[in-house]
């Protein structure tokens, strides 16, 4: 990942230089950046640059702009990462609070938040509650993608996931 982070590295300094720190280009780039160290497991260098392109996008954008609820996912998969699944809970409650809101429970963004929400309550061993949500989230990609989209075979996996935790 090494040529990666290079060039995410060139892109936000003349990304910065020539459109300016809070421009979307470069928090994009920074944003991309970010998951990247994520991958390679430098969490607190991860939560750092998600953290600082999730204020400037906030107060740039408004709280309810799909890029902030891009980053916003981003740091509650960190948090998961890490352990601290109280504050992923929080963030991915909030997400899909706001995808709800703008789209309807049955969207497939608010389908997305679901599923994350069910992962860190998997994560948790609130086995009952990841079940409930994969089974929403399965019902919804099912009727709206179909059976054999690989959305709806994610969420088929993700329900056997929780099936095999509980021994079923």
């Amino acid at each position: 990942y090494a040529l990666a982070e290079i060039c995410y590295l060139e892109a936000i300094a003349v990304r910065t230089s020539k459109r300016g720190a809070a421009h979307e280009d470069t928090l994009n780039s920074q944003h991309h950046l970010a998951i990247l160290i994520h991958n390679e497991g430098r969490l607190a260098e991860a939560e750092s640059l998600f953290k600082q392109v999730l204020a400037i996008r906030t107060t740039s954008l408004g709280a309810d702009h799909a890029d902030v609820l891009a980053t916003q996912h981003r740091l509650a998969m960190l948090y998961r990462s890490r352990g601290n699944y109280d504050q992923a809970d929080s963030l991915c409650r909030q997400v899909l609070g706001v995808q709800t809101d703008r789209q309807g429970a049955d969207s497939l963004a608010a389908v997305a938040a679901k599923c994350n929400l069910a992962q860190i309550r998997l994560s948790q061993g609130k086995l009952t509650q990841a079940e409930t949500l994969h089974k929403e989230a399965l019902d919804v990609r099912t009727a709206k993608l179909g059976a054999y989209h690989p959305d709806t075979l994610s969420s088929r996996h993700q329900l056997a996931v929780v099936y095999w935790a509980q021994q079923k």
